[in-house]
């Protein structure tokens, strides 16, 4: 017999998968800036980079249980548009700088399935053929 889902309802689980990505969105650190009045310190954002482990750590579950979720049509999109997010966050991130460009290429590749393209000039046949039909008459 499975144990019952720790979430029973896709709003409620939703709710607290927006919780997480707001905490995260919400991190500040403190730095120190100079004004005409000296020096402040002056919380600025720092956000938590979007992790399917951290949501579900968030979640109080694991990552192979948070997505087993998505395998329950109840929960199926609220569990892929959370995947969707994060991915999202990896990809921007590794775009503008936030992040490491090659941790989050490691990520995406390897969570996410992105892949280099490999285009090999000796598998291309570049032969082009050339049927000439003559009609007599």
């Amino acid at each position: 017999m499975a144990r019952p889902l720790k979430y029973q309802d896709p709003i409620k689980l939703q709710d607290r998968i927006n919780e997480y990505f707001e905490r995260c969105d919400s991190r500040t650190k403190n730095e120190i800036v100079r004004t005409k009045d000296g020096v402040e310190l002056v919380p600025v954002p720092w956000p938590i980079p979007y992790t399917i482990e951290g949501l579900a750590v968030w979640l109080d579950t694991n990552r192979q249980t948070l997505l087993n979720y998505s395998q329950k049509d109840a929960f199926f999109d609220v569990i892929s548009r959370a995947k969707e997010r994060i991915q999202a966050n990896k990809v921007e991130g590794g775009l503008d700088g936030t992040y490491n460009p090659k941790m989050a290429e490691f990520m995406l590749k390897n969570n996410y399935g992105y892949m280099d393209k490999k285009e090999d000039d000796e598998e291309k046949d570049n032969t082009i053929t050339i049927n000439v039909v003559r009609k007599d008459g």
